[in-house]
């Protein structure tokens, strides 16, 4: 009946634990996956889209029953749009009116009749301005809403239809050339559909053609494209249909990266690209969210959170072990009812308070005895890490030496064994399961500790040269940052990414000390 209970039990723990690693699986693959920080866009080819006019000429009105009038002032590129140029009204690409521009008091107006729908409440009108002197259509930077029976604006106050004449790319494209580069993998379309072989995607920083690509056949219109720049820049893209023998603008800008690769190679299965953008993030060490683009390696946050802990445990684990020895083994009861609350009472103090005293006490004194020019450091991190983790190692590790049955110190005494001799040679091997995983859940709790590392690391996002300078852990990296994160942005989804790596990072080791306490009980 008992083996019957144990296999239930067995089931139950096995279940949820691979329902656990499906869950967390589930948010590692949401996190770099649909909003990863160290992926720049979704996976595939970056989406350069070229689109033809959106307001093409001839303009015909279409007429309704009811109509408003638009008093509109009119500027191409900040000027004043010239006379006899032409402003029309769209909703949606169906045009409601035409007026004439006019001079007036020295300012380009226009008295437009639109026609509106009555059956629609509102209706939102875009502006477009014809130039005839250089044959160009210009779409208005605002828009505006239609609304029965009420004009927009008035005459004395007029409607700003402020329009601005594209960035024009002429051709042929010459690239210029730089020691580096940045590889772009770009999927071209032209009004929603693929572009054909041999039209030609260029990019351009500021005006300068930095690259050229070339579409070729294939089920998707996708161009590797090398885009010259020393340093990350705005990239603008631009399409030449050349069955049209047109240049057609695209409303779509990225960053340049050199030495890098922005998009998907479309041979590669995506998921291996992603788990190789994965380990840029892990494995590269500049943090930097704020630079455009930005720079998200957390390499320097992982080993300023392992220094700080790895060091805690240094000076936790003789003490804890060493405590834990004289309260089980040593001490006489009286004694053991008074000094073990002492330590467990250390516990309950709160983390803000270990680091006021590591600001006001530590830190000062450690810039005093080493000379050091800033006391906020590994060292000190490390410190009153150390005297908060105790408390966990001398616990636990004091409740697997109590539960060594005391037939094997007998025995131990028995075969002339000393009481020291009985304590390392059997006791503390018989419990060392025990005591491994109360080493363990101190490290999960120093790595997890938020309150003490942002006040006494330092606060840089640096690989430290030595003890004495200062880091930035991961938990002080998220809380530090998410509350001035804009929601949804690479630096928001970089700081759920810390988070899930130290979620796995405090996962395991948590895991593998329950695993220590079970063999512990069973043995």
């Amino acid at each position: 009946m008992n083996n019957y209970k144990e296999k239930i039990f067995k089931g139950i723990t096995y279940s949820a634990a691979l329902l656990t690693i499906l869950f967390l699986f589930g948010i590692i693959i949401s996190i770099f996956v649909e909003g990863a920080p160290v992926i720049t866009h979704d996976l595939g080819a970056l989406p350069v889209a070229g689109m033809p006019d959106k307001f093409p000429r001839p303009w015909n009105v279409t007429e309704y029953p009811s109509s408003l009038t638009a008093f509109c002032e009119v500027t191409i590129d900040g000027e004043n749009a010239s006379e006899n140029d032409l402003l029309a009204a769209f909703v949606g690409s169906e045009c409601r009116g035409i007026g004439e521009i006019y001079l007036e008091d020295g300012y380009a107006v226009s008295d437009m009749k639109i026609y509106h729908n009555s059956s629609s409440e509102e209706e939102v009108v875009n502006f477009a301005v014809y130039d005839q002197i250089n044959d160009a259509v210009y779409e208005a930077a605002f828009s505006n809403v239609l609304q029965s029976g009420k004009n927009i604006s008035e005459a004395d106050y007029r409607f700003p239809v402020d329009t601005f004449v594209p960035l024009k790319f002429p051709r042929p494209w010459q690239v210029t050339e730089y020691a580096q580069s940045t590889i772009a993998w770009l999927e071209i379309t032209i009004n929603g559909e693929k572009a054909s072989p041999g039209d030609e995607v260029g990019a351009f920083v500021y005006g300068e053609c930095r690259g050229i690509g070339i579409v070729t056949n294939g089920k998707k219109s996708v161009v590797k494209m090398e885009i010259q720049g020393e340093e990350p820049e705005p990239v603008t893209f631009a399409l030449w249909d050349k069955s049209e023998n047109k240049i057609v603008t695209v409303a779509y800008t990225t960053y340049s990266n050199p030495g890098q690769v922005i998009g998907y190679a479309p041979g590669k299965p995506l998921f291996l690209q992603a788990f190789s953008r994965i380990g840029n993030f892990i494995g590269t060490s500049i943090w930097h969210p704020t630079q455009e683009p930005g720079k998200f390696g957390i390499l320097a946050l992982i080993i300023g959170s392992l220094l700080a802990t790895l060091g805690a445990l240094i000076i936790a684990i003789p003490f804890g072990i060493g405590s834990a020895i004289y309260i089980s083994e040593i001490a006489r009861p009286r004694v053991r009812e008074i000094v073990k609350p002492v330590i467990e009472l250390l516990a309950g103090i709160p983390s803000v308070v270990y680091g006021l005293f590591g600001m006001a006490f530590l830190s000062p004194a450690l810039m005093k005895w080493f000379h050091i020019d800033t006391g906020l450091n590994v060292f000190n991190a490390a410190i009153i890490l150390g005297i908060m983790v105790i408390p966990i190692i001398s616990s636990m590790s004091e409740d697997a030496l109590s539960s060594v049955p005391k037939s094997l110190r007998q025995a131990s005494y028995g075969l002339g064994a000393n009481r020291w001799e009985t304590i390392t040679r059997v006791v503390l091997p018989a419990a060392k399961t025990g005591v491994i995983g109360s080493i363990l859940l101190g490290f999960g709790r120093a790595i997890g500790e938020t309150m003490v590392v942002i006040m006494v690391a330092g606060g840089s996002p640096q690989i430290p040269s030595s003890i004495f300078q200062p880091v930035r852990p991961m938990t002080a990296a998220i809380a530090s940052e998410m509350g001035e994160t804009a929601h949804g942005t690479l630096h928001f989804h970089a700081l759920f990414g810390i988070a899930v790596v130290l979620f796995l990072i405090t996962f395991i080791t948590n895991l593998i000390s329950e695993f220590a306490f079970y063999k512990q009980k069973k043995y």
